[in-house]
């Protein structure tokens, strides 16, 4: 079934991402129904990560927690690759995006959110 799938593809990514896999560069998981939680489990992954340098979750359903997520997870990993990172159309509201803002103005790598 496509949702087997998807939770396959999914936690492939994640141990890809925990263990550093050198060949994963992309985090590419638009319009996959994501949300807050799966967000979190994504930022666990990318907590000593240094080959991903482009995360891309458009039209999923992360809202502040996921966000706020991700962004501790990023800022707190000096050696973090991550040069864009992409949440267009997710639930994220006031202090979500606060967090995230915080991290671009704090961040010497990421270039695009």
């Amino acid at each position: 079934s496509s949702t087997h799938n998807l939770a396959q593809y999914f936690q492939e990514m994640l141990e890809r991402a925990d263990v550093n896999d050198p060949t994963l560069i992309t985090i590419q998981l638009n319009w996959k129904a994501i949300s807050d939680e799966g967000a979190i489990q994504i930022s666990k992954a990318l907590g000593r990560n240094t080959t991903v340098q482009v995360i891309m979750l458009v039209n999923n359903q992360i809202g502040d927690l996921g966000a706020a997520a991700l962004a501790n997870s990023l800022q707190a990993n000096p050696e973090r690759a991550v040069t864009s990172l992409n949440l267009g159309c997710n639930c994220i509201v006031d202090k979500g995006a606060d967090r995230l803002a915080d991290l671009v103005k704090n961040s010497h790598v990421l270039k695009n959110l």
